[in-house]
């Protein structure tokens, strides 16, 4: 079964320890959206 959204935690799993979205994050839901899966 495909996902339909992905629910993501902001602190401490999302966002850096500066409170910024690292690259690698960043392109992972860059990817994702790209398949039609709501973030």
């Amino acid at each position: 079964m495909k996902p339909k959204a992905i629910i993501l935690d902001l602190d401490g799993t999302l966002l850096n320890s500066s409170k910024k979205i690292s690259l690698r994050n960043l392109n992972a839901i860059q990817a994702i959206r790209q398949k039609n899966v709501l973030t």
